[in-house]
C-alpha cells in the first residue's frame, strides 16, 4: 500500500505505558511493511502524533514485557515475512528504538 501508513488497517494494537508517565500509550503493528507506531496517551481518551519506526519485514503480532529487565516495558514484535520474532528495546523515552535482546 502507498500513502499515508496511519491511514492503513491497523494488524494488532498494544497498550501500555511506554514512557513511564502511568498514562496508556499505544504500539501498533500497521498494514505497512516494515511499519510500527507508537502514539503516547494523553490520559483523557486521546493520542499524540504517531512515531513511525522501520522494523523491516512484516511487522504483526505485538506483545509487551521488561524483556531487558531496565524497567521500561519493551515490544515483542512477530515477522510474518520471516517467521521471526524481534524486540523493539525502550530504550529512549518517549520514543521507541529499534535493538535487540
Amino acid at each position: 500500500p502507498g500513502g499515508d501508513p496511519t491511514r492503513c488497517q491497523p494488524i494488532d494494537v498494544a497498550a501500555a505505558d511506554f514512557d513511564d508517565d502511568e498514562i496508556a500509550d499505544v504500539a501498533v503493528s500497521l498494514g505497512v511493511p516494515g511499519v510500527v507506531a507508537f502514539l503516547a496517551g494523553f490520559g483523557d481518551g486521546e493520542f499524540g502524533q504517531p512515531t513511525l519506526i522501520n522494523t523491516g519485514g512484516e511487522p504483526s503480532d505485538l506483545g509487551v514485557a521488561d524483556v531487558t529487565g531496565d524497567r521500561l516495558l519493551d515490544v515483542v514484535v512477530t515477522d510474518s515475512d520471516n517467521d521471526s520474532v524481534f524486540v523493539l528495546v525502550n530504550a529512549a523515552l518517549p520514543k521507541l528504538t529499534l535493538g535487540s535482546a
